[in-house]
């Protein structure tokens, strides 16, 4: 099994961060290679797909077996015929000074999803994937506190994605590097 681990440091109270990286079904709103999220009606099912290389949709049903309020942890294992088999953690840790370190780690076997084996540098590519992403929240959470529009403002979720899209835009636009692609590169 390969492995990713990732931090990311959010100038939010915990709290903050907890509800909005649990949200998953608004994960295609804020993360550009997540697809689709959502649940599949028993208690701790979700579907997911992402887009892969060379645009390919990768698809796996999770079982979220740990999202515990109290110590601030989400963890998850995929079940069935994932096209990427993996098992991973985000665990939210409150620093002194009030912020919120976001740790993710996640171990996976890549192999099905590539018929094959990964092309050499993939790890590496992957691990700049993961901690794009992890902007891309950091973006979303630091813009709703500092009132910056952001996607996860109150509302429905119903409501209008592009004006949440256009919105999230700009709050990313704040204090991150680089968050693009829109898909993984091809040569993963």
């Amino acid at each position: 099994m390969d492995r990713i681990e990732q931090s990311v440091i959010i100038n939010a109270p915990i709290e903050d961060c907890y509800r909005v990286f649990r949200d998953f079904e608004r994960y295609p709103e804020i993360a550009n290679v997540v697809k689709q999220v959502r649940h599949k009606g028993n208690l701790n099912g979700w579907h997911w797909e992402v887009l892969g290389p060379q645009d390919k949709i990768l698809a796996w049903d999770l079982d979220i077996h740990g999202m515990r309020h109290e110590n601030y942890t989400i963890s998850w294992h995929t079940v069935r015929d994932a096209d990427v088999a993996h098992s991973g953690a985000l665990t939210f840790i409150r620093e002194k000074d009030g912020n919120t370190c976001v740790n993710f780690v996640v171990e996976y076997e890549p192999q099905k999803a590539l018929s094959g084996e990964f092309p050499p540098r993939s790890q590496e590519k992957l691990d700049h994937i993961v901690q794009l992403v992890l902007n891309q929240f950091k973006g979303v959470i630091e813009s709703q506190k500092t009132g910056i529009p952001g996607v996860m403002k109150s509302g429905p979720k119903g409501a209008s994605r592009q004006n949440n899209l256009d919105e999230m835009t700009q709050g990313l636009e704040r204090g991150r590097e680089e968050i693009s692609p829109t898909r993984l590169p091809d040569s993963i």
